[in-house]
């Protein structure tokens, strides 16, 4: 991270970023480490107005105790200065983000998924497409209703649990997700499945069953979730230290 990176983080923060440094951060909070560098600032800043609203509290009682003693007050000030910036740099420190942060950080909707289609279009497979564009639109709710009709005719159907699960992480509803995508955990992927059963585990707490995932991911050097996953592997042991 740099300082215009920085710089662009607290103009979006304080809401005073123009329109051009609006569309730089869309693009710029698509990349992991930015991610989480931003919402480090982001408790930060939270965590200056927490203590900057003590020190100003207790300088007022301060004052009032010793209204008499106006000899104390710049000492007082500049103690309570050095009280926030010590609490600043504690902050900043040993602030690490929840593991729902970091679901917020990692999470994704997945953008790869397409379904092979019969060779006679049968009225489920257009159900399922529908489902589909539903789940990249963002009309989640829709997706899952017509996925579910589609699952009480073919119960079996591989394609319709892991985009039902798909929309359940979307949703953060990560005990149905899991249960989804649990279904298909030996099913021949890139790991994109075991990253997301990975990232619902974070999001419902289960870190230990998440770790075992990202593992597994991490071994797998052509995966393109291999980074991710050592890097996410990486911020848990911070966190548990």
């Amino acid at each position: 991270m740099n300082e215009n990176d920085l710089e662009l983080i607290d103009k979006i923060i304080l809401s005073e970023a123009n329109e051009s440094e609006k569309v730089l951060f869309d693009q710029r909070i698509k990349d992991a480490e930015f991610r989480a560098y931003f919402i480090e600032v982001k408790h930060l800043h939270e965590n200056i107005v927490v203590l900057e609203r003590q020190r100003l509290l207790s300088l007022l009682k301060e004052e009032h105790k010793n209204k008499s003693k106006r000899r104390f007050a710049l000492p007082l000030a500049i103690a309570a200065s050095l009280s926030l910036l010590i609490g600043l740099w504690f902050i900043f420190n040993q602030y690490s983000p929840s593991d729902q942060e970091l679901f917020d950080i990692y999470y994704r909707p997945y953008s790869q998924l397409s379904f092979d289609a019969p060779r006679g279009v049968s009225e489920e497979y257009k159900i399922k497409e529908q489902a589909l564009k539903d789940y990249q639109s963002g009309a989640i709710d829709s997706s899952i209703n017509k996925l579910q009709k589609v699952l009480r005719e073919n119960p079996d159907d591989d394609e319709t649990d892991l985009l039902l699960g798909l929309n359940y992480l979307h949703k953060k509803n990560y005990k149905d997700a899991i249960a989804e995508l649990n279904k298909l955990k030996d099913f021949p992927s890139d790991g994109f499945i075991q990253w997301y059963l990975a990232l619902a585990f974070l999001g419902e707490g289960k870190r230990e069953q998440a770790v075992i995932y990202l593992n597994e991911i991490k071994k797998d050097q052509s995966s393109p979730y291999q980074k991710q996953s050592e890097e996410l592997l990486n911020k848990l042991r911070m966190k548990k230290k």
